[in-house]
């Protein structure tokens, strides 16, 4: 073989090698099925990082800006929950190959699907000039572009496309890669999903469509800007050629149409919107400091936060809040977060309201100029862990007599809820009906090194506590997020997390620069017979103490709910940490500036909202089951 041959042809082994190891690291890099299940139901923020140049007396300036205050997400509404006739709709528009049985068929039909967006937008664009790029995807491609950055095309974004799309085939089931698709899909007018363009174009749910709806509705998937307020005579042209199309695939007949007449009509089921900017306010800094040193340029940031869980939190919450307003009682304010027992974030109400006063200020983490509120009782269970860790059971006698500790201002003497005098009680008597006393007394005994090095384990930030015996009864300010965080703990069996609000970045073309693995959790903290002793105390809270009204919803009979309720002194704060073995849900009901609220109990409205937002979880998701 002649030597100019001969290099020729070890040239191109190179060539082949080096693109082979590109495309599997780029392989190795796109998301598994596991972190695809976690991004495909998570709302996503897009963000635009721009650097002020240096004026020779200052230094560079960086800002990050949402993208016209711009946020998708899903509903996550299953599959059974959709009208048959969008699910045909959009097999026969987008993919009539979906259901190919052989792995191999389909991998070859979006191969082909890829050549063929490459020769239109690469080839014939350069030829002809004008000639505009046609999408060329597959259901699983379109869901792959969804979740990267929609806006950008280019050749290397469109491999990474086809390459997550064959990782999404290989390890999800058809089922799972159409509900996430229909969920995600945009239909214009600030619709994702199916269910929420469903209620805007016809104020119906998604699963009562109609053929002439559903194809109507998917014709939007081509051209968002049809929206139901936009060119209806192109909606409707796109809409006639969906039904042909599945009229072929046997999904229509020849009685179905679209008149001319026809026009969506909204009805009374409007779409409810989820408020995802208290997120953006907690992660904010942690993003700054994660693009710094990046090139200006937009990204997108794929967030743990579920937005169907999101609205039941804002909804729950706002509804419990009137309630106790109605009965004149000044209930300004309230937060509420949702986490998993891993440490993700999947809902953060930081306020209650539409206007500044609600969204401006995000009351559930550490607020410049707003000081976290002292969690009261619901602070207790620490204590009572050190103690378990010292060898105490929840069936160790303690002294709960009278404190009086002197001070410059005069004896500090807590009281108990009704004045009640104690002498002596069990561990578990002393957290069940939450008395004061006790708390203090066990905090005496183990004493502040042994508590301050238990929060630190749960995640807490100490530098501000003071070491002082109101400690035992919340007297210093924690977030209601690290609240959050240190009950993670006891719902996980004793590993230590750190609350997490975004799984990964990733810039315009979809390359993702940073992900974080799928669990934020630290290792083994505390001994599992400590955590068991401690969770079995704190159910017992629930159901025979002062926490009873987080488990009076006949929905959550016979589960296993944890918690504990924080009722501030005078009535300014009240606090209900709950969980499960799936969900850790914490409420704060209060004011920006305290404000006594007599008669409202983190045992009365916090409590109740988290029964209400826990009977949603269970009835309308998979997050949690009775």
């Amino acid at each position: 073989m002649p030597r100019k041959q001969r290099r020729g042809r070890r040239a191109t082994l190179w060539l082949s090698a080096l693109c082979a190891a590109w495309l599997g690291i780029m392989w190795s890099n796109l998301p598994d099925a596991g972190e695809t299940r976690r991004i495909a139901r998570s709302a996503h923020i897009h963000v635009v990082k721009r650097t002020a140049p240096s004026n020779g007396t200052t230094a560079p300036g960086m800002t990050l800006e949402l993208v016209g205050n711009r946020f998708d997400y899903s509903l996550n509404t299953s599959l059974e929950n959709v009208s048959p006739h969008f699910i045909n709709a959009v097999i026969a528009s987008e993919d009539r190959h979906f259901r190919e049985p052989v792995f191999a068929i389909r991998v070859g039909y979006m191969l082909a699907k890829f050549a063929k967006a490459a020769i239109d937008c690469y080839v014939l664009r350069h030829v002809f000039g004008d000639t505009p790029c046609r999408g060329n995807s597959t259901v699983p491609q379109q869901l792959a572009r969804n979740l990267l950055l929609g806006e950008h095309r280019g050749p290397v974004r469109k491999v990474r496309e086809l390459l997550w799309a064959i990782k999404m085939e290989h390890g999800l089931g058809d089922d799972e890669i159409l509900e996430f698709y229909v969920n995600r899909v945009y239909l214009g007018n600030r619709n994702y999903g199916v269910e929420m363009g469903s209620r805007d174009y016809f104020g119906k749910s998604a699963s009562r469509l109609t053929r002439a709806e559903a194809a109507y509705l998917a014709a939007a998937i081509k051209k968002p800007e049809w929206n139901r307020r936009g060119d209806r005579s192109g909606a409707l042209k796109r809409g006639r050629l969906i039904l042909e199309l599945m009229r072929r695939e046997g999904y229509a007949s020849a009685k179905d149409t679209l008149p001319r007449s026809f026009a969506p009509k909204r009805g009374p089921r409007r779409p409810t919107r989820p408020w995802l900017g208290h997120l953006w306010q907690w992660v904010r800094g942690e993003i700054e400091d994660a693009m710094r040193h990046l090139p200006d340029g937009r990204y997108k940031l794929w967030t743990t936060l579920n937005a169907e869980v999101e609205i039941y939190a804002e909804r729950e919450l706002g509804r419990e809040l009137r309630r106790w307003q109605r009965r004149g009682i000044s209930a300004g304010q309230g937060a509420a977060v949702i986490m998993r027992p891993d440490g993700d974030v999947l809902a953060m109400v930081g306020g209650v309201g539409d206007g500044v006063a609600g969204r401006g200020t995000n009351r559930s983490k550490r607020t410049k100029g707003l000081m976290p509120r002292p969690p009261a009782s619901a602070f207790k269970p620490f204590v009572y862990l050190a103690a378990l860790e010292q060898g105490l059971t929840p069936e160790s006698i303690i002294s709960a007599e009278p404190v009086d500790v002197p001070g410059a201002g005069g004896a500090w003497r807590p009281r108990n809820h009704r004045g009640e005098r104690y002498d002596k009680v069990s561990m578990r008597e002393g957290l069940v009906h939450s008395i004061n006393t006790a708390a203090v007394r066990l905090l005496q005994r183990v004493g502040y090194d042994t508590l301050f090095d238990t929060l630190a384990r749960l995640g807490l930030k100490t530098e501000s506590m003071r070491r002082e015996l109101g400690l035992a009864l919340g007297s210093s300010g924690v977030p209601l997020v690290e609240m959050v965080g240190a009950y993670a703990t006891f719902a996980n069996g004793g590993r230590r997390v750190t609350p997490r609000g975004v799984l990964a970045i990733a810039t315009q073309d979809g390359r993702i620069i940073r992900q974080r693995g799928a669990s934020q959790t630290h290792g083994t903290a505390f001994a599992e017979d400590d955590i068991r002793a401690l969770n079995d105390m704190m159910r017992e809270v629930v159901l025979r103490g002062t926490g009873h009204e987080a488990a009076a919803s006949s929905a959550l009979r016979g589960m296993n709910i944890a918690g504990k309720t924080g009722t501030g002194d005078g009535f300014v704060d009240a606090w209900f940490i709950g969980y499960t073995a799936d969900v850790v849900i914490g409420v704060w009901f209060g004011n920006d500036r305290p404000v006594e609220m007599t008669g409202l109990y983190g045992g009365t409205g916090p409590a109740r909202t988290f029964n209400a937002v826990l009977a949603r979880l269970v009835e309308y998701t998979d997050l949690t089951s009775a």
